[in-house]
C-alpha cells in the first residue's frame, strides 16, 4: 500500500472471481495509515447458514461474500475514516426477478440484513454495484419494499 500512497495511485482495483473491489486514492492512504503494514485483500463466498430467516427468503441463492482487510498480525480492518470502496457484483436476474428490485444487502453477525443505500443493479454491465467505508459480508439481495434502510 506504501508503494502505491508514494506512487499516487488514484485508485487499486481488484478483481476476485464475481467480485470486483475498487478503492479510491483516499481509501489507499487510510488503509495505509491504518494498517501500518503489508495487507491482504480477500474476498470469499459466506455461508448461507448464518443468515436469519427473514434474511434468507431475501438473499435466497443469491450471491453472498466477505471482504476483508489483514494487516500484519493478522490485524483486521473494519471502517474506512476517509476514502470509498465502491463493489461490483456480477449478477444475471433470473426472469422472474425485476432488475429495480435487486440490490445489495449488509450482513450482520447475528445474520440480519439491511439494504445497502443507493446500491443498484446495472443492466447493461449485469452487476449490483454499491459504494461503502465498511469492510463487511454482503450479498445480493430482492426487495419487494420490505427492507430498507
Amino acid at each position: 500500500m506504501n508503494d502505491l500512497v508514494e506512487k499516487e495511485a488514484k485508485a487499486l482495483q481488484l478483481e476476485f472471481g464475481n467480485v470486483t473491489v475498487i478503492m479510491d486514492r483516499n481509501a489507499i492512504k487510510e488503509i495505509n495509515k491504518q494498517m501500518k503494514s503489508d495487507v491482504s485483500f480477500q474476498i470469499k463466498k459466506s455461508d448461507r447458514k448464518i443468515l436469519s430467516s427473514k434474511a434468507g427468503k431475501i438473499v435466497k441463492k443469491r450471491p453472498m461474500y466477505e471482504l476483508s482487510i489483514t494487516g500484519a498480525k493478522k490485524k483486521q480492518l473494519s471502517k474506512l475514516k476517509k476514502g470509498t470502496i465502491t463493489v461490483k457484483i456480477h449478477y444475471k436476474i433470473s426472469k422472474k426477478e425485476k432488475k429495480k428490485n435487486l440490490f445489495a444487502y449488509s450482513i450482520n453477525k447475528k445474520g440480519n440484513v439491511k439494504k445497502i443505500s443507493k446500491s443498484y443493479y446495472d443492466s447493461k454491465k449485469k452487476t449490483v454495484n454499491f459504494t461503502t467505508k465498511r469492510v463487511f459480508r454482503f450479498a445480493v439481495g430482492n426487495c419487494n419494499r420490505q427492507l430498507t434502510d
